[in-house]
C-alpha cells in the first residue's frame, strides 16, 4: 500500500535555531485506499462473507453422501441362555457373550426430501450474495466517507490561502494609511478602520487553521494515520515565504490535490441506481428467505434415506467368534401431526421475505431521490462555475479602483472595506462552489458507482 503522507524536511536554509518545518502532500488516491484499508467495519464485513461462504459449504454437504466411522461396545451382566434336549443331548447354550462389540464404516444417502437441501443449499447462497452486496455498499459508504472528509480539508486549506491573502492585502493598506495619518494626509479614523480590518482578518485566519486542524484530525481517524505532525498552526504550503505579518509560526505546511485532479479521480458509470449494492443485497436477502421458505414447506413430504453399512460384529450370536455384517437399509419418514409447527415457520420466512422486498423499495426511493437530487445540484453549481470566476475577477477590478480611488481623495475608507469583503466573499463563493462540485459528484459516485 501506498504512504499515506509524503514528508520532506524544508530544503531551504534555516537559522540555526530555527527547527524544521515540515510539509505534508495529502492526495486524495493515498486516503480513500487508507481509510479502505483500515476500515474495522469492512474487515468485519469480510469476515462475515468468509463465513457465509463456510456456512454455504457446510449446507453443502447434504447434497452428498455422507460416510462415517461407527462404533459401539457394551457389557451386559446376563446372557440369555437356550435349554437343549435333544436325545442324547442336554446341555444350556449362552445366546450370546457378556462382551458386544459392533464396528465398522456407514454410508447415508437422502434419496427423496421434496428438495429441502437443496433449496437450504440455494439459500445459503443467496445470503453469500447478499453478504458481498453488503460488503460492496459498505466499500462505496467508507469511499464516501473519506473523500467528503478530503474535500473539506482542501476546503479549510484554501480558506487559510484565501484569508492569509486579504490579511496581507489589510496589512499593507494600514500601513500606507497608518503613514499617511503621521504625515496629515489620512485621518486617525481611517487609521483605525484600516486597523480594525487587519485585525478582523488576523482572527479570521486563525479561526481558519483551526478549522484546518479538525479536518486533519478527522482524516486520521478515517486512515489509522496519527504519527504525524502537530496541525494545530497548519498553513497551505502555497504561503510558504509569504506568511502575513504577527501570525503564529507554522507547524506544519500541507498541501492538497487540485480540484481538477481531484474531481478526474471519480469516474461515474452512468448506470443509475439499478446496481447500487445496497438495493441487490436486500433483494439476495428477501430471496434467500424465499428459500428458507420452501426449505421448511419440503419438510412436510416424505423422506426416504439409504443407508449401508459394513462392520465388525461380536458375537455371532450363540458362536462367541467376530464376523463382517454388510447391511443395506432404506428408511422413509413422514410427519403425521405436529400442530402447524412447519407451516407455521415456513409462513415467517416468507413474511420476512415480504418485508425485505418493502425495505428494498423504500430504499429504492429514498436512493432515487438523493440521486436525482445530487444531479440537479451538480448541474447547478457547473452552470455557476464562469459566474464565479467572472464575479471574483470584477470584485478584485472594483476592489483595487476603490482604494486607488480613495488614496486620490475620491473616495471614504468605508468603501474600501466594502470592496475588500466583496472580494473575500466571491473567492469564498467560488471555493464553496468548487468543492461543492466535488461533493455531489462523490454521492452520486456512491450511488451508481464507477467505471
Amino acid at each position: 500500500m501506498k504512504p499515506l503522507l509524503t514528508l520532506t524536511l524544508l530544503s531551504l536554509a534555516l537559522p540555526a535555531d530555527a527547527l524544521p518545518v515540515p510539509e505534508v502532500r495529502i492526495s486524495l488516491p493515498e486516503v480513500v485506499s487508507a481509510a479502505v484499508d483500515h476500515s474495522p467495519r469492512l474487515k468485519a464485513l469480510r469476515d462475515d462473507v468468509s463465513a457465509a461462504k463456510a456456512s454455504a459449504m457446510s449446507v453443502r454437504s447434504a447434497l452428498y453422501p455422507r460416510v462415517t466411522f461407527e462404533s459401539s461396545g457394551r457389557y451386559q451382566a446376563e446372557v440369555s441362555e437356550m435349554n437343549l434336549s435333544l436325545p442324547g443331548v442336554n446341555r444350556t447354550v449362552n445366546m450370546g457373550d457378556n462382551w458386544n462389540m459392533s464396528l465398522g464404516p456407514s454410508a447415508y444417502y437422502t434419496l427423496y426430501d421434496k428438495g429441502e437441501s437443496r433449496l437450504n443449499f440455494s439459500g445459503s447462497e443467496a445470503l453469500v450474495r447478499a453478504k458481498e452486496r453488503e460488503q460492496e455498499s459498505a466499500r462505496r459508504s467508507v469511499l464516501l466517507s473519506a473523500r467528503m472528509a478530503y474535500f473539506d480539508f482542501m476546503l479549510a486549506l484554501e480558506q487559510t490561502v484565501l484569508l492569509s491573502d486579504s490579511l496581507r492585502l489589510a496589512q499593507d493598506q494600514y500601513e500606507d494609511i497608518r503613514l499617511k495619518a503621521r504625515a496629515g494626509v489620512s485621518s486617525r479614523q481611517d487609521e483605525l478602520r484600516a486597523h480594525q480590518e487587519a485585525l478582523s482578518r488576523q482572527i479570521e485566519l486563525r479561526q481558519a487553521r483551526a478549522g484546518l486542524s479538525e479536518s486533519v484530525r478527522a482524516l486520521s481517524a478515517l486512515c489509522g494515520k496519527w504519527d504525524w505532525p502537530d496541525p494545530s498552526l497548519a498553513l497551505d504550503l502555497r504561503v510558504k515565504g509569504r506568511e502575513p505579518r504577527g501570525v503564529e509560526p507554522a507547524s506544519l505546511y500541507l498541501a492538497a490535490d487540485t480540484s481538477s485532479s481531484a474531481l478526474g479521480e471519480m469516474k461515474l458509470s452512468g448506470s443509475g441506481i439499478e446496481g447500487n449494492p445496497a438495493l441487490l443485497s436486500l433483494a439476495e436477502s428477501a430471496e434467500a428467505l424465499r428459500f428458507a421458505s420452501r426449505s421448511l414447506a419440503a419438510g412436510l413430504w416424505p423422506k426416504a434415506q439409504l443407508g449401508f453399512r459394513s462392520s465388525l460384529e461380536y458375537p455371532n450370536g450363540p458362536v462367541l467368534n467376530s464376523y463382517w455384517q454388510n447391511a443395506l437399509s432404506l428408511s422413509v419418514s413422514i410427519p403425521l401431526f405436529e400442530s402447524g409447527r412447519t407451516e407455521e415457520k415456513s409462513r415467517e420466512q416468507e413474511m420476512k421475505a415480504v418485508s425485505a422486498d418493502e425495505t428494498r423499495r423504500q430504499q429504492e426511493d429514498n436512493l432515487r431521490r438523493d440521486w436525482l437530487k445530487a444531479r440537479d445540484r451538480l448541474a447547478s453549481l457547473r452552470s455557476q462555475l464562469e459566474l464565479n470566476a467572472l464575479n471574483v475577477s470584477e470584485s478584485s477590478e472594483i476592489a483595487r479602483l476603490v482604494y486607488s480611488s480613495y488614496k486620490a481623495g475620491q473616495s471614504t475608507f468605508l468603501e474600501v472595506q466594502s470592496a475588500n469583503l466583496k472580494v473575500l466573499q466571491a473567492q469564498f463563493q467560488q471555493a464553496n462552489n468548487d468543492i461543492s462540485i466535488l461533493l455531489q459528484t462523490a454521492v452520486i459516485a456512491s450511488v451508481e458507482g464507477e467505471r
